[in-house]
């Protein structure tokens, strides 16, 4: 069986390309929708609702929007660091005030109550908003004073306000610390500190980890820096033999994939609420599957694990469907090929540098690349399969040809040659493959 010293290492090229992280905007969105309780109790949507965005620290235009047939309404980018408001109104509701709202708050829920259709300009807003200084005032949700009596029905409607005011309350704290967090965890990636940006990262995420919108870009994040953790510490770490620095490098690798994956996971039911999010969804899922490949990169390439070997050529699989920039997809298919390599995987291998060599003759990581498969595929059973083994002469031969000395493969290139010639009496044939 043929299997030199230096084939039980990785046969990879050092190819590590990191995708950059969501950066926090200058604008946030707001979204929600808008909720007619009725007298009986029952509530539904509000369609045609108008919904205006009034800033209350200065006097700025601001855009408006119409609820859809579902009751729902978005504001794609409203400027951070400013106060502002909602005010609903629309035909056959009394009109409702939704104040201190935050960019970035989504789901908001604007409950309604039947009423005369009014729609109230923005000085009427303020002046509700700086008047509202007695308990019969809903502050959170509608403007429409409510009678306290002791009825059933008054006692239901009070209860179902205070549930309301509580989940709105609930969702803008979560909209605070989410966006605060990727805030802080975008500034320390910049610096390089991928602890903390780690950590701000996950504290974001666990704010509110069912809200795809937000939870998916702080899961892509995190995945990236784990990655830059565990790459960027491979030479100060693992090649000085640190203890633990190759189980913490495998350890932010797994949990690099688990974070992708769960991006991936969520993407598959969330329906995207217009074009802009859709956008976004899709350059998220573009992401994860591109961390998902590095981490596995870093996983079979530093951590030489091969436990994961289907997941890992899923992997890539995927991420070749996706990558369009073509230079990146070749260096990503060596890097691929290579681990195809390492994980046992020739044929697979030699159909990776097969590919590229058919596109680029003369790419010297697939002749060196092919020449080695064909070497272990030929040369490793009991009977040497002699036309492989003349493949691998023709390819190596062509790769020492034509590769520079300070090629970091001619050295073991020339010493496949010699086990050739010296072991199975094959020597190239010139211009063959």
């Amino acid at each position: 069986m043929f299997r030199k010293n230096y084939f039980t290492v990785l046969f990879l090229t050092a190819l590590f390309f990191v995708s950059g992280i969501s950066v926090f905007a200058q604008n946030a969105p707001i979204s929600g929708r808008v909720e007619l309780t009725n007298a009986d109790g029952t509530k539904t949507p509000v369609a045609g609702a108008l919904v205006e965005i009034f800033r209350l620290d200065q006097k700025i235009k601001l855009p408006t929007d119409k609820t859809d047939k579902k009751g729902n309404f978005a504001f794609a980018g409203v400027t951070l660091g400013g106060k502002y408001a909602l005010a609903v109104s629309g035909e056959g509701i009394a009109p409702a005030i939704l104040p201190s709202i935050s960019p970035g708050a989504e789901n908001v829920l604007v409950s309604v109550s039947p009423g005369d259709g009014k729609r109230w300009t923005e000085e009427e807003v303020k002046q509700q908003l700086s008047s509202r200084t007695t308990t019969n005032t809903n502050t959170t949700t509608t403007t429409t004073t409510q009678t306290k009596d002791n009825s059933e029905e008054a006692k239901k409607r009070e209860e179902e306000i205070r549930k309301q005011n509580e989940e709105n309350e609930r969702i803008k704290k979560s909209n605070e610390i989410r966006n605060a967090a990727l805030k802080e965890g975008n500034a320390a990636f910049e610096q390089k500190n991928y602890d903390l940006a780690i950590a701000k990262y996950q504290e974001g995420f666990d704010a509110d980890p069912t809200f795809v919108p937000g939870a998916i870009v702080l899961l892509n994040n995190m995945a990236t820096s784990l990655i830059n953790r565990a790459g960027l510490n491979y030479n100060t770490k693992v090649k000085t033999d640190k203890p633990g620095a190759q189980t913490a490098l495998k350890t932010d690798s797994l949990r690099a994939v688990e974070a992708s994956d769960k991006v991936l996971e969520m993407l598959k039911t969330a329906s995207p609420k217009d074009e802009a999010q859709k956008t976004s969804f899709e350059r998220q899922k573009i992401l994860a599957i591109r961390n998902r490949k590095d981490a596995y990169f870093l996983t079979a390439q530093y951590g030489e694990d091969i436990s994961k070997a289907d997941e890992i050529i899923i992997a890539y699989n995927e991420y070749f469907t996706i990558e369009t920039i073509a230079e990146d997809k070749l260096k990503n298919r060596i890097s691929f090929a290579g681990i195809l390599l390492f994980i046992g995987k020739y044929d697979m291998a030699l159909a990776e540098y097969e590919t590229m060599l058919a596109e680029n003759p003369d790419n010297l990581d697939g002749l060196v690349g092919a020449g080695t498969a064909l070497l272990v595929i030929g040369g490793d059973d009991s009977k040497p399969d002699k036309a492989k083994l003349q493949s691998a002469a023709n390819y190596l031969q062509k790769f020492v040809d034509t590769a520079p000395a300070t090629h970091p493969k001619k050295a073991e290139a020339v010493d496949m040659l010699n086990s050739l010639k010296n072991q199975f009496k094959v020597t190239p044939q010139k211009g063959k493959k």
